[in-house]
């Protein structure tokens, strides 16, 4: 859950790019997610899949105001993997 919500504010679409995120670096890095993003994605991650914990990372952040929309991370997905979705 979006640290925001937990907090008691109204849940929007950032709080869906904050679950997404947490849901992408789990996977990537295959135990629970901590909510510190360095301790949480081990190093073999970050280096060989940079550009997806580049952008990952920012999805759970903490400040709602650094996380990018949805369409943004579409877009971003879509130039690493040339790729249509």
């Amino acid at each position: 859950m979006a640290p925001e919500v937990r907090a008691g504010q109204r849940y929007t679409a950032s709080a869906d790019v904050y679950s997404f995120g947490v849901a992408m670096l789990e996977l990537y890095a295959g135990k629970e997610y901590t909510g510190d993003i360095n301790a949480g994605v081990p190093q073999r991650v970050r280096r060989h899949l940079p550009q997806y914990f580049e952008l990952f990372g920012p999805c759970a952040g903490d400040d709602v105001r650094q996380r990018p929309d949805m369409r943004e991370i579409v877009l971003k997905i879509q130039d690493m993997d040339n790729v249509k979705l």
